[in-house]
């Protein structure tokens, strides 16, 4: 992890190679890909602290040689960003006054945000230096997936996390240390020409990574989110005709495992359940769904009883004294720290908006909902210039349709893939567009 670290300050300070430091700042976001333990080399730092000593040294840099870095003028996505960083500050010493919490613990939660700020660094790239960090990003979707792929094969744990988080569907294990950015990938390949060589087997290893984890609501919407944008939105229809065959060599060489998984869980009985529930009380078993909509509405009416529904309970950490006295929800997912199992409380992933609401109240999800907004609106100008502007718009849509039953617009990794192209100005692609499509008429 130092290494990764230390190449990346080295690319900013020393070469002034924005595309390499930042590719480096993404590898380290997204926790390796999976790829690397958060113990390898790591000097008692983690993940997301090198990514705050890069981010802190490089900022501090670049703010001192450009007064407007951080200027948000004419940047919905940029204001956005400055209201959560703003509010969650403001949290930040309030849970310091109000709550009986050490300071560290707060700092913790707290430091997480500031990963957002990593925008502003993205806005001084060009466009197509930011399609070479793509392609990277590609190049190790791409790798992943095929680990994950052969992970499942063999059953032997290859991603980091695979040990610990399994379980067995008939001859198959489900993993649920996923690849990332799978649909990412998928949507690249079907709706650009960004990926050209080995397309095809690509389009087979993604799709089968993407259906491995049997994740019911990830698939179906992915599938309905490519049908709606195919047939009613892309043009160029015949082009991805080719990529039927091997999708269809994908999921059915896992379709059966996954049809197993259907057949144990009724999605509609499940929606029944959630529709009948009055009260987190009223829970009284049912899948994951259900289960899921209790945790959220038992912590909803925590905050409606306690008076803090619009502020939350301010940035307290899952494993500080605090929260272990404070709270004793009955619903969560369970943890094992040190040996021994609790129900997570405050930071639990079964949906993205849970964590959220309970540390930061309907506040703190208006505000990523007026950050989702400007970026959507953004893709969908942006798309007029540039076909690659598509995958972050159809992967941004299907995580909102997605955030209450997975937890990936709760990741702050999909939020650095998603700052990375939102970062474009919209003036420079269309003076791009207006100076190639005069010099193509000279």
């Amino acid at each position: 992890m130092i290494i990764i670290l230390l190449l990346s300050l080295y690319f900013f300070f020393k070469r002034k190679n924005l595309v390499y430091a930042l590719s480096g700042y993404i590898f380290m976001v997204s926790e390796a890909f999976r790829l690397l333990p958060q113990s390898f080399l790591n000097f008692g730092i983690k993940w997301n602290d090198a990514c705050l000593i890069y981010l802190f040294l490089t900022s501090f840099y670049l703010y001192s040689r450009k007064q407007n870095y951080f200027s948000i003028k004419n940047d919905e996505v940029a204001k956005a960003i400055s209201y959560i960083l703003l509010y969650f500050t403001i949290l930040l010493f309030a849970t310091w006054i109000f709550i009986d919490q050490d300071c560290f613990s707060a700092i913790k939660v707290y430091r997480l945000y500031l990963l957002y700020a990593i925008y502003f660094q993205f806005r001084l790239l060009g466009f197509k230096s930011k399609l070479k960090i793509f392609k990277f990003i590609f190049v190790l979707i791409a790798i992943t997936a095929g680990l994950f792929i052969q992970q499942v094969a063999t059953g032997i744990p290859i991603l980091v996390g695979g040990a610990d988080e399994v379980a067995t569907h008939g001859e198959l294990t489900r993993y649920r240390n996923t690849s990332l950015f799978v649909e990412i990938g998928l949507f690249a390949i079907l709706f650009t020409t960004c990926i050209k060589r080995y397309s095809t087997l690509f389009t087979c290893i993604l799709a089968s990574a993407l259906i491995l984890p049997m994740s019911r609501t990830i698939t179906f919407v992915f599938a309905g989110i490519t049908a709606v944008y195919y047939f009613f939105f892309y043009r160029n229809k015949k082009r991805l005709l080719k990529y039927f065959i091997p999708l269809f060599i994908g999921l059915a060489a896992v379709w059966p495992y996954f049809a197993q998984r259907l057949a144990k869980e009724n999605t509609l009985e499940d929606i029944q359940l959630t529709t009948s529930l009055k009260s987190s009380e009223d829970f009284e078993g049912g899948g994951n769904f259900v289960f899921r909509m209790a945790i959220f509405l038992e912590r909803s009416e925590y905050l409606l009883k306690k008076n803090l529904f619009l502020f939350g309970v301010g940035l307290v950490h899952e494993d500080s004294k605090y929260t272990q006295k404070t709270f004793n929800f009955r619903y969560g997912a369970n943890r094992t720290v040190n040996g021994e199992r609790y129900k997570q409380q405050v930071a639990t992933n079964d949906t993205s908006w849970t964590t959220i609401f309970i540390i930061s109240g309907l506040i703190g999800i208006l505000l990523h909902f007026y950050l989702i907004y400007a970026m959507i609106k953004r893709f969908i100008i942006l798309k007029r210039y540039h076909e690659v502007f598509v995958v972050p718009l159809l992967s941004l849509i299907l995580c909102v349709c997605t955030s209450i039953t997975d937890y990936r617009l709760a990741l702050f990794y999909y939020y650095t893939l998603f700052f990375l192209f939102a970062s474009t100005s919209i003036k420079s692609m269309k003076n791009a567009t207006l100076y190639n499509s005069i010099t193509s008429h000279n």
